[in-house]
């Protein structure tokens, strides 16, 4: 988790330069999400969920959320690279596995993506 601390920093200077949405349930952070948008594709930079919240069916609501946001910018396309845990549930969600890339941490992820 100390080599991730510096990558999932979601500072103020991040949430000036990104979109950022947050869900709240009974008043609590449940989970967030960013979007960095770039014309035709839009980014999924971030979509988290506090751990005791995932199973409740809030990620579906989050990212059809994400998605809608994508569109109203003028994206075409949305893409992301997907935690290895998360691509059953973004597979569920309509998207598919379009490469693989090494993340600035070597991991190897999949970049997924869903057409809008």
């Amino acid at each position: 988790m100390a080599r991730a601390a510096g990558v999932l920093v979601v500072d103020r200077s991040y949430v000036e330069r990104h979109e950022v949405w947050v869900l709240e349930q009974e008043g609590e952070v449940a989970g967030f999400y960013s979007l960095i948008h770039h014309g035709e594709v839009s980014e999924l930079d971030h979509l988290w969920l506090l751990p005791r919240h995932i199973g409740q069916g809030l990620g579906r609501p989050l990212f059809e959320h994400a998605l809608q946001r994508a569109r109203m910018s003028g994206a075409n396309r949305i893409e992301w690279e997907a935690e290895p845990n998360a691509t059953g549930f973004y597979g569920r969600m309509g998207a598919q596995p379009l490469r693989e890339t090494t993340s600035s941490m070597g991991r190897t992820l999949t970049v997924m993506g869903r057409d809008l």
